[in-house]
Order: C-alpha cells, then structure tokens, then sequence
C-alpha cells in the first residue's frame, strides 16, 4: 500500500486544500477544452478551500468554502463516519 499523506499516530490533525486567486499558471481552478486536436485553458475566478480535520470524538470533518472572485457562493460543512 502507498501511503501519499501519512497522518501517523496524531490524535488531532488538520489539512488544507484551496485553488487561491492568482495569474495564469499558478495554483487555481481552471477550464480546460479540447476542440479537434487543440487545447484551450483559461483561469476561472472561481476560489475553494478544503479545511479536512478530525475532531476529538474521533470523526472525520471538511469546512468547504467556495467564492467567485471575492463574493461567498457557498460555506458546507461535511461530517464522514463508519457505516454501520
């Protein structure tokens, strides 16, 4: 098994993903199309961030944030446990 992000044996951790605004070429969200053998990419204003955490019970949660340039769209909240 290939581990890509090893949390270890930390009780309480925190990770967080976001596509930040900035220029063409760096880290954001982008439009990609591909039209008869050509390919199109575009910057879009579009800005999320991914705040991944576990909380003391134990229970996996994400604040997902989304923005379109500097205006909130949506704020969610998301909470993973076992099926049971």
């Amino acid at each position: 098994m290939n581990h890509l992000l090893d949390l270890g044996s930390r009780k309480f951790w925190r990770l967080v993903l976001g596509s930040p605004p900035g220029r063409f070429g760096q880290d954001g969200a982008y439009v990609v199309v591909h039209d008869g053998g050509r390919d199109f990419a575009a910057r879009v204003p579009l800005h999320e961030t991914f705040r991944l955490y576990c909380d003391p019970y134990g229970v996996l949660r994400t604040d997902h944030e989304l923005r379109l340039r500097r205006t909130w769209m949506m704020r969610l909240h998301y909470k993973m446990e076992h099926a049971r």
